[in-house]
């Protein structure tokens, strides 16, 4: 059961994203689309160039955590083909968005499902994405074991998510179009994933299209991290 007020805010936020996209209003996480240039109506992430980074390959299994509309998941589908992608979410309305839009991609399957705890089975993905969502969630440790679980030995994770400037905060604000909720800082979020058994890890942040802002007196941005399960 969700009970956070991240968490409720986020699920409320953009269940009315979906119903909006689903009865054909141009609006995004924010509002009308002409206010988001980089997602559209497309994605609700934060860095259009997730996927490019990620470098998925043929045969791949690919789980995108917090799929949403689905606009991941549809551009890793050729790319794996005859690969399989999972996308998780946790709000019904996302599915139903997500399987209208998924096309002829039969390789997709959406699950509905809460990230912290993701009904597929252990070592099942080669490649783990995801675009602004880990932040979200107030458990982050909890997020980085399933996603070390899900990963088969010597499988990557590529992670865009909003980041905190400060080391000793975190942002509480939920009332920020449901996206930067959460936001910790680099090193917090490194540690995550050290402590959960993640090794080569890495980050940029230079990015095009990059989210930027303040909220609560702290600075935040959108970066991009990836690490890779032990063999």
């Amino acid at each position: 059961m969700v009970q956070n007020p991240i968490e409720l805010e986020v699920k409320e936020s953009y269940a009315k994203v979906a119903r909006n996209l689903l009865a054909g209003n141009d609006s995004g996480c924010c509002g009308p689309v002409t206010q988001q240039p980089v997602q559209k109506n497309e994605s609700l992430g934060c860095d259009i160039r997730l996927i490019d980074i990620a470098d998925p390959q043929p045969g791949e299994v690919v789980i995108d955590l917090g799929s949403g509309p689905g606009y991941d998941t549809r551009r890793v589908a050729p790319k794996v083909a005859p690969g399989k992608v999972y996308g998780v979410d946790f709000g019904e309305d996302m599915i139903v968005l997500a399987n209208a839009r998924r096309g002829e991609h039969d390789n997709i399957e959406y699950v509905l499902g809460n990230i912290v705890d993701v009904p597929l089975p252990d070592n099942t993905a080669d490649l783990i994405i995801s675009n602004c969502v880990f932040n979200l969630v107030p458990n982050k440790a909890k997020v980085f074991e399933e996603v070390y679980r899900l990963l088969k030995p010597g499988g990557r994770v590529v992670v865009s998510d909003m980041i905190a400037d400060s080391k000793d905060k975190q942002v509480t604000d939920a009332d920020m179009c449901a996206c930067v909720g959460g936001a910790t800082s680099i090193d917090n979020y490194i540690q995550f994933m050290k402590d959960t058994g993640l090794e080569k890890i890495d980050y940029l942040t230079e990015f095009e299209d990059t989210y930027q802002g303040e909220v609560e007196e702290i600075s935040y941005q959108s970066v991009l991290f990836s690490g890779y399960k032990p063999s």
